[in-house]
């Protein structure tokens, strides 16, 4: 089995100090993992690393995330910017038409990442390449489970969803027709700031309320609904292997307890 944190909309600004700049919630994240038993073997960090899209945001986080002892794999989202980002993380591939693309294997799971970015819009797309790169990466037969990575969850229906809030259709028509004939586990996705399971073509799209903030559920993504930013951050726990995915979402805000259940009780259930 294979452990890994789900990472989303860190939004990291080198223009705010470090409680409203996202490096307090990243310091929070290295407690967490340090402390995790067992380990995470790997971190996913689903788009809107940076809010201005900036170099100096961009080498801020390269120094908290080098604090993590793993591997981490990135995505692009709506507020980033390719050539500051690829300027601080050369080292993180792209394929013919610049977009941030690539897979990487890792702890036993193969990883894909595709970059929905689409620099001045909010909402997301897949350009050609992008989706015939996917298509040559999922005609390699594997055993091992694979993950899809990419900022903008695909919408489901056009006419009930606000366009800002996800992949075009078009692209997730597209996203689709690749998708139908391999094998994907999960989609990880962001951009929403919130915590949503969505079955989609066969697969789960799990996106995690992420690290800057959290977008009231009860209307922030529908055509109609407004937008309104309330308390509470968090990140997902996530274990994959042959037998399926699991998600434990951990809220980063403090909360009083209620009880305490000891192991003893514990060990006498059935």
């Amino acid at each position: 089995m294979a452990r890994f944190l789900h990472l989303t909309d860190l939004h990291v600004d080198a223009q705010l100090d470090a409680e409203k700049s996202g490096a307090a919630a990243l310091d929070r994240v290295m407690e967490i993992a340090s402390n995790l038993r067992p380990k995470a073997d790997f971190a996913i960090v689903s788009g809107d690393l940076v809010d201005r899209g900036d170099v100096e945001s961009y080498r801020v986080l390269a120094d908290h995330l080098a604090q993590l002892d793993m591997p981490v794999l990135l995505a692009l989202g709506n507020h980033d910017a390719r050539a500051p980002f690829c300027r601080v993380f050369p080292e993180v591939p792209t394929i013919s038409d610049l977009s941030v693309c690539y897979q990487q294997r890792v702890a036993g799971v193969r990883v894909i990442v595709l970059d929905s970015l689409v620099e001045g819009q909010t909402s997301g797309a897949l350009t050609a390449p992008q989706l015939a790169f996917l298509d040559e990466v999922l005609r390699e037969e594997t055993q091992d489970p694979t993950l899809l990575v990419m900022h903008h969850p695909p919408i489901r229906r056009p006419e009930e969803e606000a366009a800002w809030a996800n992949l075009s259709a078009d692209s997730a028509s597209g996203l689709a027709d690749v998708l139908s004939n391999h094998r994907v586990d999960a989609i990880l996705c962001g951009h929403i700031h919130q915590t949503r399971l969505r079955y989609w073509t066969g697969r789960s799209v799990v996106s995690v309320v992420g690290l800057h903030s959290r977008l009231d559920p009860l209307g922030a993504t529908t055509v109609e609904g407004g937008l309104d930013i309330v308390q509470g951050t968090g990140l997902g726990i996530c274990d994959i292997d042959e037998a399926g995915f699991d998600l434990t979402v951990v809220p980063l805000w403090s909360a009083p307890q209620v009880a305490s259940v000891p192991a003893s009780v514990l060990s006498g259930l059935t």
